[in-house]
């Protein structure tokens, strides 16, 4: 009688389990830096946001900058952050439908630098660029009990021309 030759079924079962453990082992290596990955892509949408309100705010009188820091103008941003709308526009809705805010930012302005009763002889303003991820339900709404999460606060500065 000729004798296959081959595995027997509890070899190939020792070796699939010997496998399965080192594939756990290598998934729980990789998982953390992949949890990362998503972080380090979203701070950087959040940078380049922060330029962005930096350079346009940088191209406007300085008057204007004090009446956008006065009013306490909140601007809100869409999830890739190439999308940022003044939340006093009137055609905001038309620009930033209210299910693709992902992000609102606050221009605050530092009273301890900047008074407001010096805007008139003032030669800068400083405030800060508070960038925030809104957490939403599945269907677009800010819940009640939002968990609001601070991603970044730029510290910034506006000079008055010709000084």
């Amino acid at each position: 009688m000729k004798r296959i030759k081959g595995f027997s079924l509890i070899e190939v079962i020792l070796a699939l389990g010997i496998l399965s453990v080192a594939l756990l082992i290598v998934f729980g290596i990789f998982t953390p830096f992949l949890s990362r990955t998503g972080e380090v892509i979203e701070y950087g949408k959040v940078d380049r946001m922060a330029d962005l309100i930096s350079s346009e705010i940088q191209t406007l009188e300085f008057e204007e900058v004090i009446s956008i820091l006065n009013r306490q103008v909140r601007l809100l941003a869409n999830r890739s952050g190439d999308t940022v709308v003044s939340s006093d526009d009137p055609q905001l809705e038309q620009k930033l439908p209210e299910a693709d805010r992902y992000y609102a930012i606050r221009l605050t302005r530092n009273s301890d630098l900047s008074p407001i009763g010096r805007d008139g002889s003032a030669g800068f303003v400083a405030f800060q660029i508070n960038i925030i991820r809104s957490v939403r339900s599945p269907d677009g709404q800010l819940p009640d009990n939002r968990l609001d999460t601070n991603l970044a606060i730029f510290n910034t500065v506006v000079t008055r021309a010709g000084l």
